[in-house]
C-alpha cells in the first residue's frame, strides 16, 4: 500500500515541489516519502485508536479535503517535514496543504470506485491494522459491514 500511496503523493506534489526553488532538490524525494509515511501513520493511528467511524466518515462522507482528520494529518505532516528537512513550518504547511487534501480526496475516490483496483478499502484497512485484540478477521468483518462490502 505504501508504494501506491507514494505514487499518489508524487502525482500531487511533483510539480509543486519541482517548481519550488526554495526547497533543495536533494530533499524533494524525501519530502514525498515523509508525506506518505505521515499519511500512513495518521491512518494507522485512527485504526489502532478505534477510529473506524472516523475512517468511514472520511472515505464515504463527501468532502474529505475539509475533514478535520485531514486537517490534523496536514498539520502533523507539515511539522514532520519542517523538522526533518530544515524548512520553515509555514513553507512546509504551504506545500503539504496543497498535497495532503488532494491525495486523500483521490484515495477516497479510488477506494470507492469499483472499477479501480489500485486501492481496496478492506485491504488498505487490513494493512493499517497490525495488532488487534479481536483479530484481523473480526475487525475486517466489522469494517466490511460498515462499508457495505
Amino acid at each position: 500500500m505504501f508504494d501506491n500511496l507514494l505514487q499518489l503523493v508524487k502525482e500531487h506534489s511533483g510539480n509543486l515541489l519541482g517548481n519550488d526553488s526554495s526547497i533543495p532538490e536533494e530533499h524533494k524525494e524525501g519530502i514525498m516519502q515523509t508525506a506518505t509515511a505521515g499519511i500512513m501513520d495518521h491512518l494507522k493511528g485512527l485504526m489502532s485508536g478505534g477510529g473506524i467511524d472516523k475512517l468511514k466518515e472520511m472515505f464515504t462522507g463527501g468532502d474529505i479535503a475539509n475533514h478535520p482528520e485531514v486537517s490534523n494529518m496536514t498539520e502533523n505532516v507539515a511539522s514532520d517535514i519542517a523538522g526533518k528537512y530544515g524548512i520553515s513550518q509555514e513553507q512546509a504547511k504551504d506545500v503539504v496543504s496543497k498535497v495532503v487534501p488532494n491525495v486523500m480526496t483521490n484515495l477516497a475516490a479510488k477506494t470507492n470506485d469499483p472499477n479501480d483496483h489500485s486501492f481496496n478499502l478492506q485491504e488498505m484497512l487490513g494493512s493499517l491494522t497490525s495488532h488487534a485484540s479481536e483479530g484481523l478477521g473480526g475487525i475486517m468483518n466489522k469494517v466490511g459491514a460498515m462499508f457495505g462490502k
